[in-house]
């Protein structure tokens, strides 16, 4: 479904087509411009080494459940005098 929508021309020094053919070449000039920035970035992406896959330990899930888990005990068990007095900034 297209929805069709009418704009008030407010400005008196260029006629509907003058804004149409100025708005079309504003687009077209950003077209070029995104044309141009995407073609320097494929060729950087060609010219970079391909990165390394990522490999992640087996049991790492479990490892991490685990120490979160423990971290999340020992701050529900610690006593409120134990915490230091001072924030520190970091």
């Amino acid at each position: 479904m297209v929805a069709l929508m009418a704009v008030e021309i407010t400005r008196r020094d260029m006629s509907a087509g003058e804004l149409r053919a100025k708005a079309a070449r504003q687009m077209l000039a950003i077209a070029l411009v995104l044309k141009g920035a995407k073609v320097c970035l494929l060729e950087a992406l060609a010219e970079s080494s391909n990165p390394s896959a990522l490999r992640l330990h087996p049991s790492l899930t479990e490892f991490y459940r685990a120490k979160t888990s423990g971290l999340a005990a020992t701050l529900s068990t610690r006593r409120p005098s134990s915490r230091p007095s001072k924030r520190y900034a970091a």
